[in-house]
């Protein structure tokens, strides 16, 4: 028997999609009915939980899911010997955390990968000495000022840590361009701006579940969200799991190894550009905190293609 619904999440209706919150259960009932006798037993001798494995369609990583004129406008394999830094920033602000700075120690390319790591390191943010200290550094990448799209497939194929207490993402923001405007500026979710949280996993959780999202109209008092905490998935047989984003004009659809998990059609969808993000803080609004004897830990990204049709 499955926890994971059968009903995907779509945004309107507030009873679709799963609703069971893994780190929350601790009992297991077995209800054993005897038929024509008033005694029975039961003994159990293994006890095995898992998620349901699904084949990876054959389209997955080469196109978007949905036919039609389609062209590559942005891809990263990391098959290189460092950060390609016409495509990436490895420096930025930090919003999400109070403890971990960016350092370019962090984020580095091996082995065909991309590697966003956390570990217990005092130093400089962004490797500036006139930048305030903090006690752990982990690893950053955005496409801001670099690469922008609006509307297309989005996908990256990602390893994700489980020491307790991270918090890794993919992930868009608005950029609406204009070189002499800062950064809140062109990425404000309001006025047809709105953030993407394509994967986004607490580790204490456990294995095999994450978060969508979108949030828009800032984030204070107007602010506005919507989305669903229990994504379950089964990694594929190199222990990744590969998520896309299909945006179109008034409507988002996501995907999780190959398969639709999720879609919200609405006019407020975005309708301005947005790049792309992968970061690893500390924390999130529903997570336990660092255990210094688990780290270093490391958000692995195998790649990250983006279509947009012709």
């Amino acid at each position: 028997m499955s926890f994971a619904s059968k009903s995907l999440w779509n945004g309107e209706d507030k009873k679709s999609g799963s609703h069971f919150a893994s780190d929350r259960a601790n009992v297991i009932t077995l209800d054993l009915k005897a038929q024509g006798t008033d005694a029975a037993s039961l003994i159990v001798e293994r006890l095995a939980i898992g998620t349901a494995s699904d084949p990876l369609p054959a389209w997955l990583g080469k196109r978007p899911p949905v036919e039609g004129a389609w062209k590559m406008t942005f891809s990263d394999e990391f098959e290189g010997a460092a950060v390609d830094t016409n495509k990436w920033s490895y420096y930025g602000e930090n919003y999400w955390d109070k403890v971990s700075h960016f350092t370019k120690e962090t984020t580095y390319v091996k082995d065909g990968m991309a590697h966003l790591k956390m570990m217990k390191q005092r130093g400089h943010h962004n490797d500036d000495p006139k930048r305030p200290e903090s006690d752990y550094a982990t690893g950053f990448l955005e496409s801001y000022g670099k690469f922008t799209q609006r509307y297309g497939y989005f996908e990256a194929r990602m390893k994700l840590p489980t020491a307790p207490g991270v918090w890794p993402a993919f992930w868009m923001m608005p950029d609406r361009g204009g070189v002499n405007d800062p950064q809140w500026k062109r990425s404000d979710t309001k006025n047809g701006g709105m953030e993407f949280d394509i994967m986004e996993h607490l580790t204490r959780w456990g294995v095999n579940r994450f978060n969508i999202a979108l949030h828009w109209d800032g984030y204070d008092k107007e602010h506005k969200s919507i989305g669903s905490t229990s994504i379950y998935f089964t990694p594929d047989k190199d222990g990744f799991v590969t998520s896309g984003l299909l945006w179109t004009p008034g409507e988002v659809v996501f995907y999780c190894q190959g398969q639709e998990i999720g879609r919200w059609k609405n006019e407020r969808i975005m309708n301005v550009p947005g790049h792309i993000m992968f970061t690893l803080p500390a924390g999130g609004w529903d997570n336990d905190w660092l255990d210094d004897s688990k780290l270093p830990t490391e958000f692995l990204i195998d790649y990250v293609r983006v279509w947009q049709q012709e």
